[in-house]
C-alpha cells in the first residue's frame, strides 16, 4: 500500500496535460457503443476537470478528478447510480513510460482539514477506464498524516465485484444455533466450570488503530481486524467448546453498512489478545441466550452500530460482565472496533475471575452429543 497527501497548491501543468489527453483520445479508446459511454462522458466534460488536484503518492503526482453531479451525466438516472456523489472521483497517474492510467474510486478522508484519507475503489465504473495500453490500476492507495484513517470495524474482507472493497460474510455459517449450542448441560453444580474467551484480532496488534495494510498479492488490501467469543463447559464427564462470531450475511461497506446479521464458527480464527473470564452458569445461559439473536428474522448486522465487537460486548453485558466501550470514529461513521477493544482489554484492571492471554492458543470446538 503507498500513501499520498493532497497537494497545497495544484499542479495545473499535469491537470492540463491529463485533460488534454483524454478529451483527445477517451471516445476513440473507449467507443460510444459499449459500457464504458459512461466512462466517456465523466472524462470529457469540462465541469469535472473544474475541481479537478493533485495528490502525492511516494513522491509521484497524480490527478484527483471529482464526479460531483450525478444530472450532468447525461443518460444516466440516478437510480442506475444511486451513490454517485461527493465522494466519487477519477484518479489519474502517468508512469515513466508516459502511459495514463485511470481508475473510478472514493475518497475517504480521514482528517477535518481533509488533505489525508483513503481510497477505495468504486463499484460503478471499477476497470471500465482502463486502457488496453496502461499498466497497472492504482487500486490499492492509502494515505495519512500522522495515523491511518478508521474504515470498517471487522475482519473478514474481500473485493466483490470488480475489486470493490467490502466486508464479507464468515466461511463457517452457524445455521441452527440452539442445535449448535445444545451440548452445554447449565448446571449450577460446582464440578461444572464455565467460561468464556473473549478473542480480538486487532489489525495492528499492540494499537488501537481501526485497520491496516495487508501484505500485496493476498486480495484484501485491508484488515479491520475482529472479535468473537469462546464458550467452554468443563464437567468430570466432558469437556464442551463452541466457537462464535458476528458477521454480515451479504457483502456490506462504508456506503452500505446493513444486512442480516449471521453467526459463524470461528473455531480456527486467530487473536492476537484474548480475556478469559470464568463465570456462573447463570451468566453463562444469559450469555449464549443472547448469542442467539443473530438468528433471528430481520437481526441486522451494521458496521456502525451492532459489529462483531459491538455485538460480543453486548453479548456479555447480558450476563452482567461489562467491558469496556471505546468508541473509534471513521469516514462515514464510528463505532466499536478491535483496535480500541483489544486495548481496553490489555489496559483493563482484572477481577480474581479474569486471565490475559497475549498469545494466540488454538480454541477448536470440542464435545458431541445426540
Amino acid at each position: 500500500m503507498r500513501k499520498f497527501t493532497k497537494s497545497i497548491s495544484a499542479f495545473w501543468g499535469l491537470i492540463n496535460e491529463c485533460q488534454e489527453y483524454y478529451t483527445k483520445n477517451a471516445r476513440d479508446a473507449y467507443g460510444v457503443a459499449n459500457k464504458n459511454f459512461l466512462a466517456i462522458q465523466l472524462l470529457n466534460d469540462p465541469k469535472n476537470w473544474i475541481n479537478a488536484y493533485t495528490i502525492n503518492v511516494a513522491g509521484v503526482l497524480a490527478v484527483i478528478l471529482p464526479i460531483r453531479d450525478p444530472h450532468s451525466i447525461r443518460g444516466q438516472s440516478r437510480s442506475e447510480y444511486p451513490q454517485l456523489g461527493y465522494n466519487r472521483t477519477i484518479m489519474i497517474s502517468r508512469n515513466m513510460a508516459g502511459e495514463y492510467n485511470t481508475e473510478s474510486v472514493i475518497l475517504l478522508t480521514d482528517s477535518p482539514t481533509g488533505l489525508t484519507g483513503s481510497i477505495i475503489p468504486d463499484p460503478w465504473l471499477v476497470n471500465s477506464l482502463q486502457r488496453p495500453h496502461c499498466g497497472a490500476l492504482m487500486a490499492d492507495v492509502a494515505f495519512s498524516e500522522s495515523s491511518k484513517p478508521a474504515l470498517i470495524p471487522d475482519r473478514v474482507l474481500k473485493e466483490e465485484p470488480d475489486n470493490t472493497l467490502g466486508l464479507n460474510y464468515g466461511n463457517e455459517k452457524i445455521s441452527d444455533i440452539k442445535d449448535y449450542l445444545k451440548c452445554f448441560d447449565n448446571n449450577p453444580s460446582s464440578d461444572h466450570v464455565y467460561d468464556f474467551l473473549v478473542c480480538v484480532m486487532q489489525p495492528e496488534p499492540g494499537t488501537r488503530s481501526p485497520w491496516g495494510f495487508v501484505a500485496r498479492g493476498v486480495g484484501n488490501p485491508v484488515d479491520v481486524g475482529h472479535t468473537f467469543l469462546v464458550a467452554t463447559e468443563k464437567t468430570p464427564m466432558k469437556t464442551v467448546v463452541r466457537n462464535a462470531g458476528f458477521y454480515p450475511s451479504s457483502f456490506v461497506w462504508p456506503l452500505g453498512p446493513s444486512a442480516k446479521g449471521m453467526l459463524n464458527d470461528d473455531s480456527y480464527h486467530e487473536f492476537n489478545i484474548a480475556l478469559r473470564i470464568t463465570t456462573t452458569s447463570h451468566q453463562f445461559t444469559q450469555v449464549l441466550s443472547y448469542l442467539s439473536r443473530a438468528n433471528l428474522k430481520g437481526y441486522l448486522y451494521n458496521l456502525n452500530s451492532n459489529n462483531c465487537t459491538t455485538f460480543i460486548i453486548n453479548a456479555l453485558r447480558e450476563g452482567n460482565i461489562i467491558l469496556p466501550r471505546t468508541t473509534g470514529h471513521w469516514t462515514n461513521g464510528s463505532g466499536l472496533n478491535p483496535g480500541d477493544f483489544g486495548e481496553d482489554l490489555r489496559e483493563l484492571t482484572l477481577t480474581s475471575n479474569m486471565t490475559l492471554l497475549t498469545k494466540y492458543q488454538s480454541h477448536p470446538n470440542q464435545g458431541s452429543c445426540v
